[in-house]
This record gives C-alpha cells, sequence and structure tokens, in this order.
C-alpha cells in the first residue's frame, strides 16, 4: 500500500498506461519525461488537499472540473475510462 499527496492510502492494482510527456505539447526541450498512469484501489486515509493543490474531492468522469492538461488530459482519462469498461485489456504504451 502507498501513501498519496491526497491524503489518501491506495493499493496499486495495475498500470493504465505509460505516456510519452513530449507527445502531449513538446515542452520537454532538454530531456525525456513518461507518466505512468496506475488504477488503484482505496485503502484508507483522508482526502486533504497538499503541497501540490489547494482542494481534493473525488468527480465523476462526466462532470471533471478543468484540469491542468499539461499533467492529466482527455487521452489519460480515455485510457483510464478503457480499462475500468475492460478488465483484460493491455497496458498503453506511447
Amino acid at each position: 500500500m502507498r501513501a498519496e499527496e491526497s491524503g489518501l492510502i491506495v493499493q496499486p492494482r495495475r498500470i493504465v498506461g505509460v505516456f510519452d510527456a513530449n507527445r502531449d505539447g513538446g515542452r520537454l526541450e532538454l530531456f525525456h519525461a513518461y507518466k505512468l498512469v496506475f488504477l488503484c484501489d482505496e485503502a484508507g486515509g483522508e482526502l486533504r488537499p497538499g503541497i501540490e493543490t489547494f482542494d481534493a474531492r473525488f468527480f465523476p468522469f462526466d462532470d471533471l472540473p478543468p484540469l491542468s492538461t499539461a499533467r492529466t488530459n482527455e487521452r489519460h482519462l480515455a485510457e483510464v475510462r478503457a480499462h475500468l469498461a475492460d478488465p483484460q485489456r493491455p497496458v498503453f504504451f506511447d
């Protein structure tokens, strides 16, 4: 189990995808970075803001607030939705 910035304790279940950060705008000129998206089960803790966020709440997929698309964008969310709909879906690799 792992404690997250959100205050929650989660149990990672599987990797949803490995995303190439440079394909989302090419803003990383001097190095390369990858974003790993995990599907986790909530195992405890208490949802709270942290040093990276000013608020922390749950939202339905169809009613998300505006996102920081440099961090989480529709490509990431679409892959999460696909994994939730099909638990046998293979890991996405950019």
